[in-house]
């Protein structure tokens, strides 16, 4: 199954209006990314907020102030998810359903080539 009829799936039980708002919003405010392998929805955050203030997709950073790139959802090779954000943030977080959201330090898993290793366990990994 592809990463797009992943997503279809995945967003048919939250219904067109929430895959229409978080279109709209991550486009706006963030970065999409929609493939037949990969999907991403994200944007940048301040690890500093609170817990609320990240998963609310309508809270902005300041200009300049964003140091983490908070990934809504993401569907397929995790390994993409750094060469293909606009530009680099130290931290990365996600929630996956519903527990507690986690950071990981980019800058770290860059350095030790972590993220270039391909397993079958990521490859269909999701974040909400």
């Amino acid at each position: 199954m592809s990463a797009i009829d992943q997503l279809i799936e995945w967003y048919a039980e939250s219904g067109a209006e929430a895959w229409n708002r978080d279109l709209w919003l991550y486009s706006r405010l963030g970065h999409v990314h929609l493939s037949d392998d990969f999907v991403l929805m994200a944007r940048p955050v301040c690890r500093e907020w609170t817990e609320e203030q990240i998963l609310d997709p309508e809270t902005m950073p300041l200009t300049g102030r964003a140091n983490t790139w908070h990934i809504h959802l993401a569907i397929g090779d995790m390994a993409r998810i750094i060469p293909i954000m606009p530009y680099p943030l130290k931290w990365a977080s996600f929630q996956r359903n519903g527990r507690k959201l986690r950071f990981y330090n980019l800058n770290k898993i860059l350095s030790h080539g972590i993220y270039t290793k391909n397993t079958e366990a990521n490859s269909a990994s999701r974040s909400h």
